[in-house]
């Protein structure tokens, strides 16, 4: 049974991680076990020797079924950024592959990250774009662009930036085999590799994001997501005029920006998906100072468990 002590004493130096060139650690966060069942499922057959599969969850401690091909460490009560603060001390191979429950990846995906990570040795982040193929209903749109409208693939050229919840990483590049601040991997570690310029993209590395909403699935969402990332930010000493901007931001100007890059693929989306955005901004800009000055409350907790 693996709890959150067998996961600090999983990290290795570096001299340890360049000796499994090539391989790969898949780390799966979730927030109830069973829903890791999917990428876990298509994962196994993929896996090469010196490969390893990771569950990190915030369900009580379990026993994986078979214990032989994956771990699963558990954090009970952990929001999605304290899962994410554990990979460093967690993965073991040269290269992290994190995923989502909700991010769901198929054959090809995997085997073009394979083929990108060997073809393109300077490369320190694969990225991942995202395709809404299941959470059609019209907030599940909304939800869906509002993240992920700039990397919706395919793209005709490269991504604008990262998601930081599904990402490829050099190990390496980490620089730590501990625990990492809450919000570090979201707010400093993907940002500054993705600046660097050392990163990949394909049409064939896509999530498909499954997050089924309903207005008011979409509101709590938006606002406790907002909430939470807000509170993060001003942990990590952002000024509050950063924080509230990027509130602003998503509220007005970004709904508009998404509205002129997707104008050939309109007809592709439900009748007042712009308008919709305008109202997850709103959402989000509500959380944003609430959480900037009162901060993030229960909000981490909430957000990853709708």
């Amino acid at each position: 049974m693996n709890q959150i002590a067998s996961s600090e004493n999983a990290s290795t130096d570096a001299a340890t991680i360049e000796g499994r060139a090539g391989s790969a650690s898949f780390i799966l966060t979730s927030h109830e076990f069973e829903h890791s069942g999917a990428n876990l499922k298509l994962l196994r057959p993929a896996l090469r020797a010196g490969d390893e599969v990771i569950v990190l969850t915030a369900s009580e401690p379990v026993r994986p079924p078979e214990a032989s091909w994956f771990r699963v460490v558990s954090i009970p009560g952990a929001s999605d950024f304290t899962l994410r603060s554990h990979i460093p001390a967690v993965c073991r191979n040269e290269w992290v592959v994190l995923l989502e429950d909700h991010a769901l990846v198929n054959k090809r995906t995997l085997d073009a990250i394979l083929e990108v990570i060997r073809n393109k040795p300077k490369a320190d982040l694969v990225v991942f774009l995202g395709k809404n193929l299941t959470s059609v209903s019209r907030w599940g749109w909304a939800i869906f662009l509002h993240v992920f409208a700039l990397v919706w693939a395919p793209l005709q050229g490269p991504p604008p930036f990262s998601p930081v919840t599904s990402a490829v990483v050099r190990r390496s590049k980490l620089r730590s085999d501990a625990r990492l601040a809450q919000g570090a991997w979201e707010l400093q570690i993907i940002p500054r590799i993705f600046n660097s310029g050392k990163i990949e993209h394909s049409n064939d590395i896509f999530i498909n994001h499954v997050k089924p909403m309903s207005l008011g699935s979409a509101l709590r969402l938006g606002y406790h997501n907002a909430r939470a990332g807000a509170a993060l930010q001003r942990d990590l000493a952002i000024p509050a005029r950063n924080v509230l901007y990027e509130g602003w931001y998503a509220f007005a100007p970004r709904p508009r920006l998404i509205a002129k890059a997707l104008r050939e693929r309109m007809d592709e989306l439900p009748a007042g998906t712009i308008w919709r955005l305008h109202v997850v901004g709103f959402t989000h800009l509500v959380g944003n100072f609430v959480g900037c000055y009162l901060g993030g409350g229960r909000s981490a907790e909430i957000a990853s468990g709708l």
